[in-house]
């Protein structure tokens, strides 16, 4: 039986060999995560991002559902020139350049939010739709992402109408049933391994096609989930970095060695699976403390949970990146999962 991502989690910080969570690391940042809570930052943060659609509509789901399809694996070897792809005169590199990519081909008249669009791309249309600013850079793993796409088609409408939207109303505004039913019928978003016997999940991508509906909606209408605070953070390859940043995951040597030589980290492989569910755990902690601080303030307004931590980690890596970087490699794992 698959373990959930929350049960991952602690069955993996619990047996892992070469990473470890440093609990004393993690108050001095729930104080940092409470500051910005209080500020009242997140709760439009999603809406802040100049990329992301305002309307709340069907499209909005559809865009997002499309976007997180594809939200994977945008970053280069080094020495390579990263994928930026220019709109409306602003460059924008990573998930946003995704974003942006999407955003222009809608503006060009390529409706890639209509299924029957997305079934009969060609490769060498879709080369031209994620085209970057060098023409010598190509977003990663392009016939992945057009095989994604082609298979989300078929299946949307073949049983779902064409629209995502209808995924969602037979959920019952249940985040963990529509995390099994995307998993169930979009094979792309399961994201598994086995660790010690286990089978373990995260489910990165299906996680957070989620949790975005929830901001974008802000937790209304297509947004609206009772349970969604059971969603973990997100396991991906910045937020692991920002946490060991911060002293909260601790890497051994030989773990660190790999980081540090930018060697890639096999999908599946003890390492990369020990960085991930040592990732959400610490999330976990992290909502915990920060959830002690604002019950100390007799604060009952203010929401925290690990989509909000998971998106206060994310942001603060864009906003510091230069610093982060200089001080903690990332790891690098090649795949469709993150």
């Amino acid at each position: 039986m698959d373990l959930t991502p929350r049960e991952t989690a602690l069955f993996i910080s619990r047996n892992a060999d070469h990473v470890k969570i440093n609990e004393k690391a993690i108050p001095s940042l729930a104080e940092k995560l409470y500051a910005d809570l209080k500020s009242g930052f997140f709760y439009d943060s999603w809406h802040a991002q100049d990329m992301h659609p305002k309307a709340a509509s069907s499209s909005t789901v559809n865009w997002v559902f499309l976007v997180d399809s594809l939200n994977f694996s945008f970053w280069t070897e080094k020495g390579v020139p990263k994928y930026v792809v220019t709109f409306k005169g602003q460059p924008y590199t990573g998930y946003m350049a995704l974003c942006a990519a999407v955003n222009r081909a809608l503006e060009e008249g390529i409706n890639l939010l209509d299924p029957k669009v997305l079934s009969n791309l060609t490769l060498e249309r879709s080369r031209s739709i994620f085209r970057a600013d060098d023409p010598n850079v190509e977003i990663p793993l392009l016939e992945a992402r057009l095989q994604i796409m082609h298979e989300h088609a078929t299946t949307l409408l073949n049983d779902f109408g064409g629209c995502f939207t209808n995924c969602i109303k037979v959920c019952e505004a249940s985040a963990a049933k529509l995390l099994q039913l995307v998993c169930d019928k979009f094979p792309s978003f399961q994201d598994r391994a086995v660790y010690k016997g286990r089978n373990v999940t995260f489910y990165k991508r299906a996680q957070i096609l989620i949790a975005d509906l929830w901001l974008a909606f802000k937790g209304k209408s297509y947004g609206h989930f009772s349970d969604i605070d059971s969603l973990t953070a997100f396991a991906d390859y910045r937020v692991p970095q920002v946490l060991a940043y911060f002293g909260v995951l601790n890497y051994d040597e030989d773990l660190m060695s790999k980081l540090v030589n930018n060697e890639h980290l096999s999908s599946g492989s003890v390492w990369e699976v020990e960085i991930r569910g040592a990732c959400l755990q610490a999330v976990v902690i992290l909502v915990q403390k920060t959830q002690e601080l604002l019950s100390r303030e007799g604060d009952r307004e203010t929401i925290c949970n690990s989509v909000i931590a998971d998106n206060f980690l994310w942001l603060y890596r864009r906003r510091f990146a230069k610093e982060v970087e200089a001080a903690m490699p990332m790891h690098r794992t090649r795949c469709i999962y993150y």
